[in-house]
Parts: C-alpha cells; sequence; structure tokens
C-alpha cells in the first residue's frame, strides 16, 4: 500500500528521483505515473521504493501508482504535480556574512506559493519561504554552525521549488564575506554621553581599498562605522 511520496512535485522535464513509502513495496516493478510507468528498485535497508519521474507534457498532477511484473495496478494513487521551473533574476543583498545574516531574497519569475523549498548557496542548503510568484526568502537564521563552514568566496546561488531539483543562472552569485572577528578596542572606555571615538582592531574585515560602511553594536545601541582598512 503506498503511503507516502518525497518530494510530491517536480520540474516537466522529469527525472526527479522520487521515494516511496508504505507497506509491502518489494513486489512492486515500476511506478506508474499519469499514463507513464519507469522502472522501480526497491532499497531493502531503507525500506523504500525509488523511481525517477518521467517528463510530463503540461503542468500540473498526474496521479502515482505502483504495478507488479505482469503490469497489475496493486496500490493506491497518490498525486506528483509537475511545475515549470522558476527564473532566478537577482540576489537581495548580493553579498554578506552567511553566518550574520538572517535570510537573503532571491527575485525573479515563477516561484511556486504552496510549497517552501529550499535555497543553496555553494554547498551551503537552507529553507525557504515563499513570499509572492516573484520572490523567495532564504532562512539562515538558526543555520549559523553550518553557514560559518561556508568558504569566503563567491558562491552560485540555486533555488528548488521541491527541495531536490535545484535551478540557478550562471550570473548569479552572492559574495560570501569571513565572519569579522574583534581582538582590540581603543580605547577600553568612554564618557557616559557617549561621542568618544573608538577603533576597533579586527581580522576578518571586507576591504578593498576605499571606506566602506558598517554597523557595529554596543550592547543594545547600533552605531554607524567605517572599515578604513583590513584590521581597522
Amino acid at each position: 500500500q503506498l503511503r507516502k511520496l518525497h518530494p510530491r512535485s517536480g520540474p516537466r522535464a522529469g527525472g526527479t528521483p522520487v521515494a516511496l513509502r508504505g507497506d509491502g513495496l518489494a513486489s512492486a516493478k515500476s511506478c506508474g505515473f499519469g499514463e507513464n510507468q519507469v522502472p522501480a528498485e526497491y532499497d531493502l535497508a531503507a525500506d523504500e521504493l525509488r523511481c525517477r519521474a518521467p517528463p510530463a507534457a503540461v503542468d500540473g498532477p498526474a496521479l502515482v501508482y505502483l504495478l507488479s511484473a505482469d503490469g497489475q495496478v496493486i496500490s493506491r494513487a497518490l498525486e506528483f504535480v509537475y511545475y515549470a521551473p522558476p527564473e532566478l533574476a537577482r540576489v537581495e543583498p548580493a553579498a554578506g556574512c552567511l553566518a550574520g545574516l538572517a535570510a537573503v531574497t532571491i527575485r525573479g519569475a515563477g516561484f511556486s506559493t504552496a510549497e517552501g523549498g529550499a535555497c543553496r548557496f555553494g554547498a551551503l542548503v537552507v529553507p525557504a519561504v515563499p513570499l509572492s510568484s516573484a520572490a523567495v526568502r532564504c532562512v539562515l537564521i538558526g543555520q549559523s554552525p553550518t553557514a560559518s563552514a561556508a568558504p569566503a568566496a563567491e558562491v552560485d546561488v540555486a533555488f528548488a521549488a521541491n527541495e531536490v531539483d535545484f535551478v540557478s543562472e550562471s550570473a548569479l552569485r552572492f559574495n560570501n564575506f569571513v565572519p569579522a572577528r574583534v581582538l582590540r578596542v581603543v580605547p577600553t572606555q568612554g564618557a557616559t554621553v557617549g561621542g568618544t571615538p573608538v577603533t576597533i582592531v579586527s581580522s576578518g574585515l571586507n576591504y578593498a581599498g576605499s571606506a566602506l560602511s558598517a554597523t557595529v553594536h554596543f550592547g543594545t545601541s547600533d552605531v554607524d562605522a567605517h572599515v578604513v582598512s583590513s584590521s581597522e
């Protein structure tokens, strides 16, 4: 008996690896997607059946079912939805520290509002929240341990509506910075009324030869700052 599909959707071009869960799956030899049938392979260790979704002529739902070796339908049907892949246009912001950002927005067209999907920055995969058919938010908050391991470099940006089939644009990149580390604060004290000029000596500052705007936290207050070198 077929109980669950993962993922439950995929691009119209086909090729999505689909895992099927249920009872008595070992007797199934193929999967049906509407009128199309594809070979199935049973994984004993995972107790699941695996097959790849065939191409579809149009977007929309297709009934998925299991067949025996002689072509008989042996399960109830579940729904798999085909979709047209979204188009990715730009990412906002286009640069920053993945370990410190709360979210990044990908804008474009054709995003599904039914499922969240996933975003990928290089090898880092994070959940996505649909905002509209033209934008999704990539949720980075809570991903700090993984995001901290992301390399300091320009990385490819990709999105998968079903968390499996990622699409990307060759020109769409995100410039990931190494998290800055405070080494020394000069002076270490100042008047309670504020206004004391402070120099922060740090490592990992992204300096390209001209002053950059930044924000510094003093307890619960934020103040404007300027990066004037690779260490200050």
